[in-house]
């Protein structure tokens, strides 16, 4: 078990992706748990929004890890496909193969003491505020369904705060802090040379 942990569009799911393309076919799968979002159906729509995400809270943990354990065990899972412009999650899935090494993508991969104790490697990928917005702003624009002003009020109001709280004093539980800014193909090779052997070649 992998987590990639670290501050909101610092690059940890394309970082992810780089480190399975850049080993064997099959050997590597991803959970991404913003997948994991407690679902806010019961809401209504304008109190939806006014979810603060950034808590622990609002991930559904039991879920992931009972899917983690069942992936390890060999199993497939069937993760949740989360809708970020109504704020519930879909009625569909995707399934997901099993695999020799799980990595797990979020702003709280390294913060839930369950995963931490599981994890094989713990990798906390860092950014400055100032630039996690820049991509926070691009990627919800062109995702998200957002407006560049909901963007901004959302990383005042809530990201900011939270990641103090929440997600910076995370970095302490890493085994290697990486720059959001590196290339892919560095990141990958840098995440790949630390994870525990065996694993597949």
């Amino acid at each position: 078990l992998v987590l990639f942990g670290g501050p909101t569009c610092s690059g940890k799911s394309t970082g992810a992706r780089a480190v399975c393309q850049a080993l064997p076919h099959g050997a590597c799968g991803v959970l991404a748990l913003d997948c994991y979002y407690r679902d806010l159906s019961h809401l209504q729509q304008s109190d939806r929004a006014k979810a603060n995400f950034d808590h622990p809270d609002a991930i559904d943990w039991p879920l992931l890890k009972d899917h983690i354990i069942r992936w390890r065990a060999g199993g497939s899972v069937r993760a949740p496909i989360y809708d970020f412009a109504d704020h519930v999650r879909g009625a569909e899935t995707v399934e997901t193969p099993a695999a020799p090494i799980v990595i797990v993508e979020g702003i709280l991969a390294l913060h839930d003491p369950g995963l931490n104790a599981m994890a094989g490697l713990r990798v906390f990928l860092d950014l400055p505020d100032e630039t996690c917005l820049e991509r926070r702003i691009k990627r919800d624009l062109a995702e998200r369904g957002r407006s560049e002003e909901s963007v901004r009020r959302q990383f005042e109001a809530s990201v900011l705060p939270m990641a103090e709280s929440f997600m910076r004093p995370t970095k302490r539980h890493a085994d290697v802090v990486l720059d959001g800014t590196d290339s892919l193909a560095t990141l990958a090779r840098r995440v790949i040379e630390r994870i525990p052997a065996p694993y597949p070649q």
